[in-house]
């Protein structure tokens, strides 16, 4: 199954997350009835790290941008949003499937390179986040 298109909220969300900073994150799903893949959950700016975490739930797969704030490897303040494919630890095999296969849909839409993929909370953890950044 691939193919799922990308609602326009998802794109618009994205946009303004970026330009104007409205979010320090947004999560997306493919809805119930697999007809798009739509916008989920937004965390405001002030949203926090386990924020962040919490809207992820363990059952379940989902899309996400993160608006990383980092030191680089010199100790310079950097910034990036980051994508996210999460499969939490509980997901069943054909949802993993579907996301995984659908993923380049919403990549490609939203327009952003670095990705990563995580299936349990120790991947997500901010540390993890910017080591994985950092390489």
């Amino acid at each position: 199954m691939t193919g799922i298109p990308v609602d326009n909220e998802c794109v618009s969300s994205f946009t303004s997350m970026k330009m104007q900073r409205t979010n320090k994150f947004i999560t997306f799903k493919i809805a119930d009835d697999q007809s798009a893949i739509v916008t989920d959950v937004m965390g405001g700016p002030d949203a926090t790290h386990e924020d962040f975490i919490n809207a992820l739930p363990m059952n379940e797969a989902r899309y996400a941008v993160y608006h990383l704030n980092y030191e680089t490897k010199d100790g310079l303040p950097a910034s990036k949003h980051i994508f996210i494919i999460w499969t939490g630890p509980s997901t069943k095999l054909r949802n993993r499937v579907i996301y995984t296969a659908s993923k380049e849909a919403i990549k490609n839409a939203i327009e952003i390179e670095r990705e990563i993929q995580a299936t349990d909370i120790d991947a997500i953890q901010y540390e993890s986040i910017v080591a994985t950044i950092r390489r």
